[in-house]
């Protein structure tokens, strides 16, 4: 599985779950670029996708690059869900947000194979 480069904005989210704040990424979607994020409802390995004419994950062939878990069964909506403390969380993270550049950084995903369904 390869890894590409997405811009993102980091958000620091506090959970009642815990008392330190988590890092949440935000997918800087604009121009060219339009991406998804999915986790490992296992380990919390981050997967992205790139959504251009995609409706559907093709998950079905990967293992999990950090614990090797079938990834058909366990990707999360992320970052709608995520994995805190070895339990999947429902966060209602607000995905809107202004599209600021200069906040954001570059990060390293790996990139999930997708079927194109037009």
């Amino acid at each position: 599985m390869k890894k590409i480069k997405v811009r993102v904005i980091i958000e620091n989210v506090n959970f009642l779950e815990l008392i330190d704040r988590v890092e949440i990424f935000k997918v800087l979607n604009g121009g060219w670029a339009s991406f998804k994020f999915y986790q490992c409802k296992c380990c919390g390995e981050i997967y992205v996708t790139e959504l251009h004419n995609v409706k559907d994950v093709e998950a079905y062939d990967n293992n999990c690059i950090q614990c090797n878990m079938e990834l058909k069964k366990n990707l999360l909506d992320y970052p709608m869900q995520i994995l805190l403390n070895n339990k999947v969380v429902n966060t209602n993270i607000d995905l809107t947000f202004m599209a600021d550049v200069e906040n954001s950084i570059v990060k390293e995903f790996y990139l999930l194979p997708t079927i194109a369904r037009f």
